[in-house]
């Protein structure tokens, strides 16, 4: 469904590749906003992360005998994502939310503006590579290529069903609530994250859909 053009707001249409240059317009956006409340410290993890997503994009381009497979590409962004939440000295555990991230994006403090940094800062990058798989995934052409969401989407539901296994068998250990505890919640939140950009891909697809079929009764 993605790869049909789309109509825009002046009644013209876009084509994949414009559609994917917003998305990631949109995304190196949100990546500067991340980097501020971050910290200075995360520029350099920002910058892998822009060569990171770029070489990845050509891997799933690629076609012929240098193709890689779904699951393996699934599971490159997967590392690569997850590599970037830790590179940027995060952990799953509450006592290494960066707290100061509340207070970096106004001069005063406010409640729900401060929430939101902090949100960002903790889960922004899951959110801005979540969202490139799915729109590379959509768009780039053939089967295997759209199936690397499935495959992504799959991996991350394992690491959620091994969370709640290893909290579930641990849940009378000593540390429980200092390292299987948070590390669920974390991974709860990161496939609530998955969750919502499906829901978000499932809508896409209805609404083009119905244009298309609207489009079609037209003529």
């Amino acid at each position: 469904m993605y790869r049909r053009k789309r109509m825009t707001s002046k009644g013209g249409y876009r084509s994949d590749r414009e559609w994917t240059e917003m998305t990631q317009l949109a995304s190196f956006r949100a990546m500067m906003f991340i980097t501020i409340v971050t910290g200075p410290s995360t520029a350099s993890t920002a910058v892998l992360m822009v060569v990171q997503t770029a070489a990845l994009s050509q891997m799933m381009e690629a076609g012929g005998n240098r193709e890689i497979d779904a699951p393996v590409m699934a599971a490159l962004w997967r590392l690569a994502i997850r590599h970037v939440f830790f590179a940027t000295n995060h952990h799953c555990s509450f006592n290494r939310l960066h707290f100061s991230a509340a207070f970096v994006a106004t001069e005063t403090f406010e409640f729900h503006i401060a929430g939101a940094s902090l949100f960002m800062n903790t889960f922004g990058w899951e959110i801005i590579g979540t969202t490139l798989v799915l729109v590379l995934s959509r768009t780039c052409r053939g089967k295997t290529r759209r199936s690397v969401w499935t495959w992504f989407c799959f991996y991350q539901w394992t690491e959620t069903v091994a969370s709640c296994m290893s909290v579930s068998v641990m849940k009378r250990h000593l540390m429980v609530w200092a390292i299987f505890a948070p590390r669920f919640m974390f991974a709860a939140v990161f496939t609530g994250l998955t969750l919502f950009l499906c829901f978000v891909d499932v809508v896409v697809s209805i609404v083009t859909t119905s244009s298309a079929v609207m489009r079609k009764q037209l003529v």
